[in-house]
């Protein structure tokens, strides 16, 4: 689950994204982002950090129905 509280005059906004939809996509798009700076982090090579752009999940947006909470 992602929370985005960017904005602070509005309530946070939910992702519900499933494990393995959100490793696949940070494994292509990293690999992707590498292969256009000959396989190096351009600015910081050592760093683990890996940001998650809301455009990027947005499908997932209030994807409460995932958790399958109220499910009798």
């Amino acid at each position: 689950m992602f929370v985005d509280i960017e904005n602070v005059n509005a309530p946070p906004a939910y992702y519900i994204v499933p494990l393995w939809w959100i490793q696949n996509n940070i494994y292509e798009t990293h690999n992707t982002y590498l292969a256009k700076h000959g396989g190096t982090r351009a600015k910081t090579p050592n760093s683990k950090h890996h940001g998650i752009d809301p455009k990027r999940i947005v499908q997932w947006k209030e994807r409460w129905n995932i958790l399958k909470l109220f499910e009798s």
